[in-house]
């Protein structure tokens, strides 16, 4: 374990191939790239998405979306982002491809104005970087 965290703290190089090698058949269809997590939970699924490096003004239209428009559900079959907008199509679509861009996420269509993501690693990452509290039907 020392190891490993020293070779993800760049503080050693010492058998820092054979990790990498070791993580790389372990996870041979996961794309390792900057700025990507990785979660898997209890075995069962894995959940990637990517992040940005900087706060630019797409990043900040995101948020305020969602900010305006989102409810971050705590529930039964876990945490979700719920998006609601029927009156302005092209702000909800603009909202969608940056989702795409921003995280490599997309949300799924659950109803005729409400789009979706369950993966609560992303939940859980967007209510820390927004200082949100979860919670069941937790309106942004």
């Amino acid at each position: 374990m020392t190891t490993v965290f020293r070779v993800f703290n760049r503080e050693t190089e010492y058998r820092k191939s054979e990790l990498f090698s070791f993580f790389s058949k372990k996870c041979k269809s996961i794309i390792f790239e900057k700025n990507r997590i990785i979660v898997k939970n209890n075995g069962n699924n894995t959940f990637s998405f990517t992040y940005p490096d900087k706060v630019d003004v797409m990043l900040a239209r995101w948020i305020a979306f969602v900010m305006a428009e989102g409810i971050i559900g705590d529930y039964k079959l876990g945490t979700h982002l719920l998006i609601s907008q029927k009156e302005r199509v092209k702000l909800l679509k603009e909202f969608l491809d940056n989702t795409k861009k921003l995280f490599d996420l997309e949300f799924k269509k659950r109803s005729y104005h409400d789009y979706v993501i369950y993966s609560s690693p992303f939940c859980y990452f967007l209510c820390d970087l927004l200082d949100l509290k979860r919670g069941r039907g937790r309106n942004v």
